[in-house]
């Protein structure tokens, strides 16, 4: 028997696969700027391996929304708990940034995000959906 998706879920998965493709489009330019590769080819390998680096490690973040979007939309319990710990995460990143002074309003939009996903993700419905 199949359960049954809760339309929050898809909803959820929906912006995170979005936001996650979204988020490799930075990375990959970075990848593929002709500026990178004239830099490498030139000898400034120092210089190439770094953008390589930051760029690799750019993509994480939305490698792992894409990853928590296809096992949503599976109700992996794996995804459930990828999607606790990185809005955790958001919101204990958004918090710092409230207390080091940044502007107030975009970290207290920052930690809204989180806050609303975690939540919703805690709810029985959900976790009842991913079998938690």
């Amino acid at each position: 028997m199949s359960r049954r998706i809760p339309t929050g879920v898809n909803i959820l998965a929906f912006l995170l696969l979005v936001s996650g493709i979204i988020g490799l489009c930075g990375p990959t330019f970075v990848l593929l700027d002709s500026g990178f590769i004239f830099t490498t080819l030139t000898g400034a390998i120092a210089v190439g391996a770094a953008r390589i680096i930051a760029a690799l490690l750019m993509m994480i973040g939305p490698v792992l929304q894409i990853a928590v979007a296809l096992g949503a939309l599976q109700l992996k319990r794996w995804a459930w708990w990828l999607g606790l710990v990185a809005s955790a995460i958001s919101l204990v990143t958004a918090v710092i940034n409230i207390i080091n002074g940044t502007t107030v309003w975009l970290p207290l939009l920052s930690a809204a995000v989180p806050l609303v996903i975690l939540i919703y993700l805690l709810t029985p419905s959900v976790r009842e959906a991913f079998q938690i």
